[in-house]
């Protein structure tokens, strides 16, 4: 049987998903969609359905990577997986045109130094930005996880530290990596940061999901 529901002559649900996120290209077809709502029950409640789901993944994929399950990864980990904290202190008298100027420590790394041996230990002051890093040896590359998300309309999307990479890209879940290195060579190193301006809420889910699956 055909995916359109040929009693009511319903849309496809390959329409009906495009209609809800604004991405038909036919004027005709979603004035035909808009009509069809106007008395179709069944419809209705699929619009719903994928409207909550939308929504749902949307606001779940913005969400920072929690410390705790940096945590608990870790503690899963093969041996050879390197996990500590770099705490990103600013330095506005060293920014540049492209970045905002950080001195970046290692809090500690994988083997546990120091007197706090996880992430929920640590409580960071609003001006420092602080990232999970999260080696993958079967991949070739570390993780980056953003801790702060930015302050005030503004959040960090690039992270660049001169002599080590060129340029880390962060989503909007503040998630980024980089090729497989010894990131204790980030301790003590100025970094620096470009940031972005958040996204009004208004703006359509579509391009969200699409931004945090790129």
């Amino acid at each position: 049987m055909s995916e359109r529901h040929s009693k009511l002559d319903c849309p496809g649900t390959r329409d009906l998903e495009l209609f809800c996120l604004g991405e038909l290209a036919a004027v005709s077809t979603r004035d035909s969609i808009n009509s069809h709502l106007n008395h179709c029950l069944r419809c209705n409640k699929k619009l719903r359905n994928l409207r909550a789901f939308y929504t749902i993944l949307a606001r779940e994929l913005e969400q920072p990577i929690a410390p705790r399950l940096i945590d608990y990864c870790k503690k899963r980990a093969y041996k050879s997986v390197k996990y500590g904290l770099l705490v990103c202190t600013p330095i506005p008298e060293k920014d540049l045109e492209k970045g905002r100027a950080y001195l970046a420590t290692l809090a500690f790394s994988a083997n546990g130094d120091g007197s706090k041996s996880s992430l929920v230990d640590f409580d960071l002051p609003g001006d420092q930005i602080g990232v999970m890093l999260y080696s993958d040896p079967l991949q070739k590359e570390v993780l980056l996880f953003l801790w702060s998300r930015g302050e005030e309309n503004y959040i960090p999307c690039r992270l660049h530290a001169p002599g080590l990479f060129e340029k880390a890209e962060f989503n909007l879940s503040g998630a980024a990596k980089i090729p497989l290195t010894n990131f204790e060579h980030l301790n003590n190193r100025l970094v620096y940061f470009s940031m972005r301006r958040k996204r009004r809420e208004s703006q359509k889910v579509l391009a969200q999901v699409q931004d945090m699956l790129l």
